[in-house]
């Protein structure tokens, strides 16, 4: 054969190799599934604001990012209205926000958009889900083990991996979970919620939590730092305290260094007022927020109050009197869920803190670095 035969018939055989390749990968397209369209108008949506800055925001809307917010119903419109007005860093699902997977997508999609018209920085969508007791997703087949029955760190990351996955479909972006509290006390209302265990044992299973979260698609918010301990009322509704020594109180925070250590995005702080350290409760301490979880335990991320409703009226604050403590004292983000307040309060407490701060309460320097931590985190989204 000639060598100018060959080139001719090589160069057909491989033409008709690609057509049969092309019809292949097309046929590969059509039946396998397509990716979700809710993750993808997520993606998109998180895209479009990924690049807004922290020089970008107003001083008012660098404090609204200051602030995650329950609001109200389970269609979007009222939220819309809320996100329209407030450019806070993220919203709660409660109970109240909660009737189907479909439109659980549909809520936090509207919210996202709404954001995104507003050109502000994508929403921190959280929730409570620790599984047992404390559920908000209980739709038939979610991942709902409760941690007490956590025996390894194996299973750990297993049962975080599938719930991550699930609320991720559902448009959720951060889980406050796992606790990390160490309870030993049976009395405590905490005990049926926790890992049970040594310091050591909890901090393993924290880590693996953290880390199947972050591999599932959310940010894991571990809690309530530094641990309730030997407190037994709950600080939602009463004035709880712990009587432990100092030693005792970091021996038992070490149950967070797993979860540190494995770079979680976000710790929420315990409301317990620790008596042998500081008068005021955890979430508004300079002692236990800088001094220990920023400085001693080398946390940089997020840190978070747990709901501000319940401290408030226990310490005779008004609630923007007390979410601005708390960020004095080294919070980044003060949470309100609107179990027991009105969203028109809430918005009062909003105002307060932002006339505050415009008053010097936070130097811009103290509220560019907790932005900025902030939208490290929405970043990685």
């Amino acid at each position: 054969m000639h060598v100018k035969h060959l080139i001719i018939y090589t160069c057909g055989f491989m033409a008709i190799l690609g057509i049969v390749f092309i019809g292949f990968s097309y046929q590969q397209d059509r039946f396998s599934s397509p990716p979700s369209l809710y993750t993808a108008s997520i993606k998109n949506t998180v895209d479009t604001t990924r690049q807004k800055n922290n020089t970008s925001l107003s001083l008012e809307q660098k404090v609204e990012q200051l602030f995650m917010v329950g609001l109200e119903g389970t269609t979007p419109q009222d939220a819309q209205r809320f996100i329209e007005k407030h450019a806070v860093g993220g919203v709660i699902l409660l109970e109240k926000n909660i009737q189907s997977a479909q439109q659980v997508q549909s809520f936090t999609q509207q919210l996202q958009t709404s954001a995104t018209q507003e050109s502000i920085p994508p929403l921190l969508v959280g929730v409570d889900q620790e599984g047992g007791l404390v559920s908000r997703i209980t739709f038939s087949g979610y991942e709902i083990t409760p941690q007490s029955k956590i025996i390894s760190s194996q299973q750990a990351y297993a049962v975080a991996k599938k719930r991550g996955e699930e609320l991720r479909a559902l448009g959720i972006t951060m889980n406050f979970s796992p606790v990390l509290d160490v309870i030993t006390n049976t009395q405590s209302f905490l005990y049926s919620r926790v890992f049970t265990g040594t310091p050591q044992e909890i901090s393993e299973r924290g880590a693996s939590f953290v880390k199947g979260y972050a591999d599932g698609g959310i940010q894991a918010c571990p809690k309530h730092f530094p641990g309730h301990g030997d407190a037994i009322d709950d600080p939602h509704i009463f004035d709880s305290t712990n009587n432990q020594n100092a030693e005792e109180i970091q021996k038992n925070a070490q149950s967070f260094m797993g979860a540190i250590s494995q770079n979680t995005p976000c710790i929420m702080l315990d409301h317990t007022t620790y008596r042998n350290i500081d008068t005021d409760p955890a979430s508004k301490s300079s002692i236990i927020i800088t001094n220990w979880l920023r400085n001693s335990f080398h946390f940089d991320g997020i840190i978070i109050t747990d709901d501000m409703e319940m401290v408030a009226a226990q310490n005779h604050q008004t609630l923007g009197e007390a979410a601005l403590a708390s960020l004095q004292a080294g919070a980044d983000m003060v949470l309100i869920s609107g179990y027991t307040t009105s969203l028109q309060e809430r918005e009062a407490a909003l105002t307060y803190v932002i006339n505050q701060i415009k008053n010097g309460a936070l130097t811009q320097e103290q509220l560019d670095k907790k932005i900025e931590r902030i939208l490290k985190i929405k970043n990685g989204l």
